[in-house]
């Protein structure tokens, strides 16, 4: 069957880390295989909010050389998925996923860089574009409530 994942930063950033080798842990090789195997055959989506939180990751490498690497992974990725901009569609979706969260104590921003609110857009895209988000954040957890799927790795 032919699907189609909104990946989330955290899934990307540990598929990154597999590819470049730099997973040396045996359970969380298993965890990126497993995410691996996922994506395979599958097409890779993203949205604004995810390629922002991308560039930002490269950029607060400490070593360029890394940095570099990473970049270049990430230039293949966006080159071959498909990246959902912010419309219509994905803002009616954030306003009623976030005035869900926030009726059920689940909206409550700490700080200014608190990735709750990308958190949110990923969401919304997900509930706009009817499609099961790919992640390992529990953050996610109560959002099947709301009509949103979720797929995560079994533990």
């Amino acid at each position: 069957m032919f699907q189609h994942f909104l990946v989330d930063t955290n899934i990307v950033s540990t598929l990154t880390y597999y590819k470049l080798g730099l997973i040396i842990d045996p359970e969380n090789e298993k965890i990126a295989q497993w995410y691996d195997l996922q994506v395979k055959d599958a097409t890779t989506v993203l949205n604004f909010a995810i390629v922002a939180e991308l560039k930002r990751w490269v950029q607060s490498r400490k070593d360029k050389g890394f940095a570099k690497s990473l970049n270049r992974e990430l230039t293949n990725l966006l080159d071959t998925a498909y990246i959902i901009h912010s419309n219509e569609k994905t803002m009616t979706s954030w306003a009623r996923i976030t005035h869900e969260a926030a009726m059920r104590g689940k909206f409550q921003i700490k700080n200014s860089a608190s990735s709750q609110i990308n958190d949110f857009w990923i969401a919304a895209t997900a509930y706009a574009y009817n499609l099961t988000i790919l992640t390992n954040d529990k953050g996610f957890g109560w959002m099947p409530e709301l009509g949103i799927k979720i797929l995560t790795c079994p533990d």
